[in-house]
């Protein structure tokens, strides 16, 4: 089956690491629909709405600009899609107070503010899951290149989570709900640049001007 996917990226700060791994790795393989200095709940509706509106894409990434990307990661996570209807690759919470954890776990909670059970790359859990058959289902996963299949994206909105926060906690709360499992390959692991909760590492949004910008895959 052939399959066409396009990556939404959110983008509220201007961190030239992101933007050096979109270039080196994505622009050559998927169209990419940026959406910049929104608030993250407006972006995430931008580019549903964008993405059912073009039915020649058969599944969506939504790429936060803060997730270091690697054509390795990619590959494995793509490698997927005839199994799979939501499969994402993996990576840490932080770089700092959780850079040894994984944002993946195999409760979800209710909203973000109530905590996680991380998996840690330190432990032998994460090292017994990665010896298993990739991917694996987790009940929630942070949006590490998520690609979603068209018939799920139809089916479920983007929203935030009871916290009026968090999209990612209740993207994975609305797949359980549908019954809907949520694969990881805990091979394909990127970098989350994410300093802290607490340090929004120069947020533009308020402060920029919004805009969206569609770009087709460059040819090579």
């Amino acid at each position: 089956m052939d399959h066409n996917i396009l990556v939404g990226i959110t983008r509220g700060h201007d961190l030239e690491p992101f933007l050096e791994s979109v270039d080196r790795v994505l622009r050559h393989r998927f169209d990419i629909l940026t959406v910049a200095y929104y608030p993250s709940l407006a972006a995430f509706t931008e580019i549903r709405d964008f993405f059912l509106k073009h039915e020649e894409y058969t599944h969506l990434t939504v790429l936060m600009d803060d997730l270091i990307v690697n054509t390795p990661a990619i590959d494995l996570i793509t490698s997927h899609l005839d199994k799979c209807q939501v499969v994402s690759g993996i990576c840490n919470v932080d770089t700092t107070d959780h850079k040894h954890e994984l944002a993946a776990s195999f409760t979800c909670p209710v909203a973000a503010c109530f905590g996680y059970d991380f998996v840690n790359k330190n432990s032998d859990i994460y090292k017994n899951l990665l010896s298993q058959k990739q991917p694996i289902p987790f009940k929630f996963v942070g949006l590490p290149f998520p690609v979603i299949e068209r018939s799920v994206v139809k089916l479920i909105p983007f929203h935030s989570d009871p916290s009026s926060w968090s999209q990612d906690v209740a993207f994975c709360n609305d797949l359980i709900k549908h019954n809907i499992p949520f694969w990881v390959d805990l091979r394909a692991e990127m970098k989350h640049m994410k300093i802290s909760d607490s340090d929004n590492m120069n947020l533009q949004v308020g402060k920029k001007e919004p805009y969206t910008k569609f770009d087709k895959k460059e040819r090579v």
